[in-house]
């Protein structure tokens, strides 16, 4: 079966999904305003992770977008 998809290029172009921005969350009362963030990033058309995970020290956010090669990060504090 690959080899027949392959010879009928049925296999999609590879795409880089690296993102090129992390947004980061500083707890859950500010989750709203890294998706707005987010979002405006993304309307640019610029390649932007969210993360999801509210409860998450901001450590483990920085250590995820290292592991990832993602090379900027905004975060979205109470300040």
């Amino acid at each position: 079966v690959i080899e027949a998809m392959t010879e009928q290029s049925l296999f999609p172009a590879e795409v880089d999904a690296t993102a090129q921005v992390l947004v980061t969350v500083f707890g859950l009362q500010q989750a709203s305003v890294s998706l707005e963030i987010a979002t405006m990033i993304r309307n640019y058309g610029i390649k932007t992770e969210l993360w999801l995970d509210a409860e998450s020290k901001m450590e483990k956010q920085l250590k995820y977008a290292n592991q990832k090669t993602i090379p900027f990060v905004i975060i979205a504090g109470p300040n």
